[in-house]
């Protein structure tokens, strides 16, 4: 999460593999939403998850939810 090359990686394989293939990614970062949504590379991946994942998945579900939940403090953060 805090390497730009990590994320660029992450951000590679949500647009271009399948929704089954990455929901990995949402999976493994549930209970960690909201400290990735702060990170300068993590917010953009984070972002990715949303964009390209499917709507469907019940761990993306998870994330957005989770993400959700800390709406006020997020809109105040830098990222």
């Amino acid at each position: 999460m805090r390497c730009k090359f990590a994320n660029r990686i992450i951000q590679q394989i949500l647009e271009t593999m399948s929704h089954s293939s990455t929901s990995f990614v949402a999976k493994e970062l549930i209970g960690e939403g909201r400290d990735v949504a702060q990170r300068h590379y993590g917010c953009r991946f984070i972002c990715r998850i949303f964009e390209f994942g499917s709507k469907t998945d019940p761990c993306t579900a998870r994330l957005l939810d989770e993400v959700l939940g800390h709406t006020a403090q997020l809109s105040q953060h830098q990222f």
